[in-house]
């Protein structure tokens, strides 16, 4: 679809990752090794460089979230042509 994409493996490495690139849209994982999605997001939505990125937070798990730390949720498996509507309606340009 023509995106520059980078990748972490787990919350850690991805929040290291959006300090380095500031990318212009995020999606993470629920569960994942370190730190999981929400812990993820919290800590960018705490970082004034980094808490105005859209953060798309997708996962298999069936739970409910209290405070919305991301601006959208994807259960797995997600539809690819509903997963690229969902990026084009967060991205800027």
């Amino acid at each position: 679809m023509g995106y520059r994409v980078v990748t972490a493996s787990d919350g850690v490495k991805g929040l290291v990752m959006a300090q380095r690139y500031h990318p212009d849209l995020i999606i993470t994982d629920f569960m994942m090794p370190g730190m999981d999605g929400i812990k993820l997001c919290e800590r960018l939505k705490a970082d004034p460089a980094l808490a105005t990125i859209p953060v798309i937070l997708w996962t298999a798990a069936m739970v409910t979230f209290g405070e919305r730390l991301f601006d959208r949720l994807l259960s797995k498996p997600v539809d690819p042509e509903r997963l690229a509507g969902e990026i084009s309606s967060l991205l800027p340009w």
